[in-house]
């Protein structure tokens, strides 16, 4: 990884800022119960989207 200087700038500097958008991301997702739930509940709903489309073109 990295076998040039501007590849190694370009890989500290998304290492320096990915992490913190993450961060900013989750922020409010795991604060209480309510927000708990539905936090689940969305990604609950979204595997189970992709897994439906997914059959649903299998399937064709």
């Amino acid at each position: 990884m990295g076998c040039s200087y501007r590849q190694h700038k370009w890989q500290k500097l998304k290492l320096a800022f990915v992490p913190r958008r993450w961060r900013e991301l989750n922020k409010g997702l795991w604060v209480s119960g309510g927000k708990i739930l539905a936090t689940l509940s969305a990604i609950l709903a979204i595997i189970s989207g992709i897994v439906s489309t997914t059959l649903a073109v299998v399937n064709s």
